[in-house]
C-alpha cells in the first residue's frame, strides 16, 4: 500500500510508493476527489485529452506562453486547491524567487524543504567525469552508447551550461508517476549543501532506489520529490 503524506498542504493527501518514490494519487480532502498519476499506466491507457495546464507560468521557462491555460482568473491556486478559497497561496505554497548564495549557485529544494541544495555553474571539475552517450542524444535502439572520444556531452555552450532534457522511458515514467520526466545532467561535484559541503546522496531524508540495475534514483522520503538519477558508469 502507498503511504499518505498529509503535512503539506493540510487540505491535500498525496500518496506515493515507499520503495521507489513514485507518485500514485493526490486527493482533495474537501471533495474526496482522487487524481491518478498518469505515468503509472503501462498498457491500454485510457484516452486522455488535455484541455489546459495549471500554473504554467510557475515553470519560469520559455514554453509557458505556449501552453493553453485558464485566463481571466486572478487566483493563482492550482486545480488541486480549487474550491477552497480565492485567497492566494501562502509563501510556502507558491513558487518563490529564491536568491542565490553568491550569484553563482542555483538553489533547489523539495516541497518539505528537508532537502535543500545548490547547483553551481560549470567549473573545471565539471569536465573530470566520463560517461557514455545518453539516450537523449544517441538513441539506444539505433546506435551504441560508447563515448570513445570522451566527449563531455553534459556541458553546452562552451562549457557554460548543462544539458537538460525530457525522458518518457518506462523506467522514468514508473519511477516518478508522470508521463514525462525532466532531467538536467549535472556532475556530482557541482551539487553542494548550504554549508557549502558536497551533497551526499543517501543522507538525511534522501532515499535511493536502484532500477534498472546501475541506475539510482534519489527522492525525499518525507514529501516525495524526484532529485536525481545516477548511472553507475555515468558522470559522478
Amino acid at each position: 500500500m502507498p503511504s499518505a503524506n498529509t503535512t503539506i498542504p493540510p487540505y491535500i493527501n498525496r500518496y506515493f510508493c515507499k520503495r521507489c518514490g513514485a507518485h500514485v494519487f493526490a486527493c482533495q480532502k474537501h471533495s474526496e476527489q482522487y487524481f491518478v498519476a498518469a505515468g503509472l499506466w503501462e498498457e491500454n491507457a485510457p484516452l486522455i485529452k488535455t484541455i489546459q495546464h495549471s500554473q504554467p507560468l510557475q515553470t519560469q521557462d520559455g514554453l509557458a506562453p505556449l501552453l493553453p491555460a485558464e485566463s481571466g482568473k486572478a487566483s493563482s491556486l492550482c486545480y488541486l486547491h480549487a474550491g477552497l478559497s480565492d485567497e492566494p497561496p501562502s509563501p510556502g505554497e507558491e513558487t518563490r524567487e529564491e536568491g542565490v548564495m553568491n550569484g553563482r549557485e542555483l538553489p533547489a529544494r523539495c516541497h518539505s524543504e528537508w532537502i535543500e541544495f545548490y547547483v553551481t555553474l560549470p567549473n573545471p571539475s565539471s569536465t573530470e567525469p566520463s560517461s557514455p552517450w545518453p539516450g537523449l542524444l544517441v538513441p539506444y535502439h539505433s546506435s551504441p552508447s560508447e563515448n570513445t572520444a570522451d566527449v563531455k556531452w553534459w556541458l553546452q555552450d562552451q562549457n557554460t551550461k548543462y544539458l537538460a532534457g525530457a525522458c518518457v522511458c518506462q523506467s522514468c515514467r514508473l519511477g516518478s508517476g508522470f508521463p514525462i520526466q525532466s532531467w538536467a545532467f549535472i556532475p556530482k561535484s557541482n551539487l553542494l549543501n548550504a554549508d557549502p559541503s558536497p551533497l551526499a546522496f543517501g543522507a538525511g531524508t534522501i532515499q535511493q532506489y536502484e532500477n534498472p540495475p546501475g541506475v539510482y534514483r534519489g527522492f525525499c522520503n518525507c514529501v516525495v520529490q524526484r532529485l536525481s538519477g545516477i548511472v553507475k558508469q555515468g558522470p559522478s
